[in-house]
């Protein structure tokens, strides 16, 4: 926000809520298949590779394709902070996600 030279008000930070909203379904979704692997018999290590390389993809394109729905809004005055705030948020949440749960 302070590169753009956009504020944080209120309607980023509604943008922040609704991302957050979005990675902890991603978080939910590897949590459970982690789970599911455990069930199965795999070690714990196996678990989580197993299941972050199954959900890498549809986690991924998820995030792609909310960034690429929000790039309309970027250069719009009032949810131009919403979009930026979600676009940046998810793909930096995506990745800690895979990498770092």
């Amino acid at each position: 926000m302070l590169m753009l030279d956009l504020s944080f008000g209120s309607v980023a930070r509604l943008g922040m809520l609704a991302r957050t909203g979005m990675i902890i379904r991603n978080t939910i979704i590897l949590i459970d298949q982690i789970e599911q692997g455990l069930a199965s018999g795999f070690s714990p290590w196996d678990a989580v590779l197993e299941s972050t390389v199954r959900c890498a993809r549809p986690i991924i394109l998820t995030a792609l394709a909310a960034i690429f729905a929000m790039l309309p809004l970027v250069g719009g005055y009032f949810w131009g902070a919403v979009a930026i705030t979600m676009m940046n948020g998810l793909w930096v949440a995506t990745l800690l996600t895979l990498f770092f749960l």
